[in-house]
């Protein structure tokens, strides 16, 4: 799970499809990992004893084609993931975890089921109650071989409100990623095809900027957010040329991509 900006589908476990979760406790937190927030979390309740086995499970309810996972901030550092009604071990996956342990990549042989599920029973400070921020599983849709230049900004939404007396009334909405993939003189024919694919997708999809490798960008804290996971769109419109007009001197363009909820 290394390389370039990396990008998938649909994410199964999104409130988008509806999923049924199912926790070992904690039910009245059990589905903030599927809301898109990164700040509401699933915590268990009286199981924080390591060694308590726990888990998450999400029912997709349909068959759904998966080959990539993430789990985003969580304090249980044996996490493993099982799939279908028999919790069977899922074939050839290949685990990474962060630096710091917080979140979780499982990559793996394209799987068809219907319901995923993870279990762990420690913690990365002892004793301490499990918790998972957000859970993804969806198709990977490609990753670029060639470095392509992400610009990137967080918007901050604001509504602003001058009052008589001169001072300001302010109403912070949140924040969100804007940003540009950048193509310079991109002669590397897969990396072309992954832009053209994303630009003819009529849907939103996911973006992981560092692709796995934490260290290709030089900054990881916020406000740059390159270790996170984000569901963007493309806007407005290509300009495609090729540098001096010459084709095989390869492609220079940019695609505008927002964060989408």
């Amino acid at each position: 799970m290394s390389g370039g900006i990396k990008f998938f589908g649909f994410n199964y476990c999104g409130s988008g499809y509806v999923p049924t979760v199912t926790v070992s406790s904690g039910t009245n937190t059990m589905s903030y990992p599927t809301d898109n927030l990164r700040y509401t979390r699933w915590s268990t309740i009286g199981e924080n004893t390591d060694g308590d086995n726990v888990f998450w499970a999400c029912d997709f309810g349909a068959p759904r084609t998966i080959d990539s996972s993430f789990v985003y901030q969580t304090n249980i550092s044996n996490l493993q993931m099982v799939y279908g009604t028999g919790d069977t071990p899922v074939p050839n996956c290949v685990t990474t975890k962060s630096t710091d342990g917080m979140y979780y990549g499982f990559s793996y042989d394209s799987i068809i089921t219907d319901r995923i599920k993870y279990i762990g029973s420690t913690t990365i400070t002892a004793n301490q109650e499990k918790y998972i921020n957000e859970v993804y599983a969806f198709a990977e849709l490609g990753q670029f071989e060639y470095p392509v230049q992400l610009k990137a900004k967080n918007i901050k939404s604001q509504v602003d409100l001058k009052l008589e007396i001169g001072k300001h009334f302010v109403i912070n909405k949140g924040n969100a990623l804007e940003g540009q993939l950048v193509f310079k003189s991109h002669v590397n024919q897969n990396d072309i095809d992954l832009y053209t694919s994303l630009w003819e997708r009529d849907s939103e999809f996911h973006m992981w900027p560092c692709g796995g490798d934490e260290t290709q960008f030089a900054y990881k804290f916020w406000p740059y957010r390159f270790q996170d996971i984000f569901k963007v769109s493309i806007i407005k419109d290509i300009t495609p040329t090729y540098t001096k007009n010459i084709y095989k001197t390869g492609l220079n363009d940019t695609l505008d991509i927002v964060e989408v909820f």
